[in-house]
């Protein structure tokens, strides 16, 4: 019997169909995806604010030699305590496992259904297989009652 024929009568067998599972499930899917995002997510702990530049402002209260205002150019920068930062990155590490934990577990879950699903499968299909069985064990066994009458 060839190959792939033989498949569409057996069915598949647990490896192919957890392979299968495993990469058709969208929330295992997105679960992935929000793992990557909360990896990618680490790093930005370290975000600092931008740098503001302002422009020339007259100051008339502060005179020069001269008698005119000054001019003055101002940058600014805020920068918090390096600790919020550590402390940000700690927290982002920790959404991290947490996702990751997340997404084990859901991966875990549908393994154990589908195994479960499997097995009473193939439970089913035993005991079909056996009421055949019996099933054609009964009918020689009425057609041999019957033609020796």
């Amino acid at each position: 019997m060839p190959q792939q024929f033989r498949h569409r009568r057996e069915g598949l067998n647990y490896d192919e169909l957890r392979t299968l599972a495993l990469k058709g499930n969208s929330g295992l899917r997105a679960s992935s995806l929000r793992v990557d995002e909360s990896k990618a997510l680490i790093g930005s702990a370290f975000n600092f604010d931008k740098t503001e530049l302002y422009l020339p402002i007259t100051i008339k209260n502060n005179l020069a030699f001269n008698d005119k205002p000054l001019e003055v150019f101002g940058v600014q920068q805020n920068f918090l305590f390096p600790t919020v930062y550590f402390a940000g990155k700690g927290v982002n590490k920790a959404n991290y496992h947490i996702e990751s934990s997340n997404y084990e577990l859901k991966k875990q879950i549908l393994q154990q259904a589908l195994a479960s699903n499997y097995h009473e499968l193939q439970y089913a299909r035993q005991k079909e297989k056996t009421y055949s069985e019996l099933n054609a064990l009964y009918e020689r066994f009425f057609l041999l009652c019957t033609t020796k009458v």
